[in-house]
């Protein structure tokens, strides 16, 4: 079951997070493969797409939002072509894409093949790619 954090700054739906190191149980988008990521956090975003309400964030600063973590499988949002089985790093805003290098960081696993811009589910085993 997912874990709940604060978000330490906006967080994008289905995307990659790291520890924010400032505050205790927080959470902040990863964005590049150096990020050591912990997990992937809500599909969902924080409000009812009504009436300009949504954010489109699955939190915005200071609010709760559900994490998977290790062992999980969940969506994440690609950042460039994937393919099932592909390691995935985090880029820009959170998005994964496939095939980290020499002591890059990455957040699990793909389960599926898909282009840029798709949801796509993947098995959250975070690590560090070995020389």
């Amino acid at each position: 079951m997912p874990a709940v954090f604060r978000a330490g700054g906006n967080i994008y739906p289905a995307s990659f997070v790291k520890i924010d190191p400032t505050a205790d149980n927080q959470v902040v988008q990863a964005t590049a493969a150096t990020d050591k990521i912990i997990g992937v956090s809500q599909k969902g975003t924080d409000r009812a797409p009504y009436n300009g309400l949504d954010s489109n964030y699955a939190a915005v600063l200071g609010e709760e939002l559900l994490i998977y973590q290790v062992g999980e499988t969940c969506w994440i949002t690609t950042g460039g072509s994937v393919t099932a089985g592909d390691k995935l790093v985090a880029t820009t805003n959170g998005a994964a894409l496939g095939g980290p290098t020499d002591g890059q960081y990455y957040g699990g696993h793909a389960t599926q093949t898909a282009p840029a811009n798709k949801f796509i589910e993947m098995m959250v085993q975070p690590g560090q790619q070995a020389n």
